[in-house]
Parts: C-alpha cells; structure tokens; sequence
C-alpha cells in the first residue's frame, strides 16, 4: 500500500506543475505498459485514484 500512495503522490504532485499522466507513470512506475495509462487523465486520478492505482496492480502481477 505504501507503493501505492507514492505513485498517487507524484501524480499528483506532477499534475500540479501541469506534468501529464503518462510522465507521472512513468516516473513512479517505469515497467507499466505506457499506451494503457494514456488512456487516464490527470483529472480522473484527482477524483478517482483507486484506478490508476488498480491499473498498476493488474499490470505488475501480470509481469
């Protein structure tokens, strides 16, 4: 779980600099299929964050 704070952290740290999702993603999370997360806004993580968290967790049991 503490994984998973950080990543909601710099999304939204990043997102405040006007930073987009997939440089957060990529930053936090470098083996997550890019071309997934670029499909999730920047405005979705702010008022959903259990997705992108959810997308990284299918995407690292899946490795």
């Amino acid at each position: 779980m503490n994984i998973s704070k950080k990543i909601v952290t710099s999304f939204f740290l990043l997102s405040l600099f006007g930073q987009t999702s997939v440089a957060a993603t990529e930053i936090s999370h470098p083996e997550t299929d890019m071309k997934e997360v670029a499909h999730v806004s920047v405005s979705s993580i702010n008022t959903n964050p259990e997705s992108i968290i959810q997308l990284l967790q299918n995407k690292t049991e899946a490795s």
